[in-house]
């Protein structure tokens, strides 16, 4: 790893040269330099990584859902023809660019799109629910630390709009929207069947919203076990749902993992 420090003493790393599977990739680290570090020692969703050498290729697209500051985009970017990375907190959007910047041209094959992915097209808030940039903005209903009006567009209206014909994998990682998002746009996903990498949110729902805080505790405990369940439903056109370690995972469990506010990231699949 090779990385340029911060000359005021601070002993901050500006810029980092990352190594993942043979594939490298530059970064500005700034604040984010102990994240860079743990991608760095293979600390940090090594899994993740795993499965994008397993399910991309030179002949398909990509899509990334939730892209934040870079890490699957820079990475991914070296197997597949293109990547079409959303992420509408401005101010993760800021630093994704920049590291897309550093990588030309590398990463020429990186499409940028400061947008929400919702389930339906227009602006609406985005949530950052601890701070600005910090991967966990939410479009759903919460209080925050700062909010922004931002652009949002259906999954399969996005894939229209930039002509994306061979995606055969998403990443979906948007923070709660997925239990908005998925039932708008499984219709989409059963006709083009691209592996989906899906990270559910449960406790963002589960805190989401004036209507679903005035429910009792085991009453929003229910209502995020049956949102859960919801998306499972709309999914369930997939033959094969595994851990993101390429475990068989029950739905049924997936649901209970919700109904106790754990997050869960699952691959489906018709082939592994």
């Amino acid at each position: 790893m090779c990385w340029r420090r911060n000359g005021d003493g601070s002993g901050r790393v500006l810029e980092m040269l990352i190594s993942v599977h043979k594939r490298t990739f530059h970064v500005h680290a700034d604040e984010w330099d102990a994240y860079w570090q743990e991608v760095q020692r293979g600390e940090w969703e090594p899994e993740t990584f795993a499965l994008l050498e397993r399910f991309t290729d030179a002949q398909h697209s990509m899509i990334d859902l939730g892209a934040w500051i870079g890490p699957t985009v820079l990475y991914a970017c070296q197997r597949v023809r293109a990547v079409y990375a959303l992420e509408p907190d401005p101010v993760a959007f800021g630093k994704l660019a920049a590291n897309v910047a550093l990588n030309q041209p590398r990463s020429a094959n990186i499409h940028l799109f400061n947008t929400a992915i919702a389930n339906k097209n227009g602006a609406l808030w985005l949530n950052a629910v601890v701070r600005a940039g910090d991967s966990a903005s939410t479009t759903l209903a919460h209080k925050a630390e700062r909010s922004w009006r931002v652009q949002a567009v259906r999954l399969e209206d996005f894939a229209q709009q930039n002509k994306i014909d061979d995606c055969n994998f998403i990443k979906m990682d948007i923070e709660g929207g997925e239990f908005r998002v998925i039932p708008s746009a499984a219709r989409w996903l059963e006709q083009i069947r691209p592996v989906l990498y899906l990270s559910l949110h449960p406790a963002q729902l589960y805190w989401s919203g004036a209507r679903v805080l005035r429910l009792s505790p085991p009453l929003r405990a229910k209502y995020v076990a049956d949102a859960t369940k919801n998306v499972l439903d709309a999914l369930a056109f997939y033959r094969h749902c595994y851990t993101a370690h390429g475990k068989p995972i029950a739905r049924t469990e997936i649901i209970e993992r919700a109904r106790k506010l754990e997050n869960t990231a699952f691959v489906l699949a018709d082939a592994w």
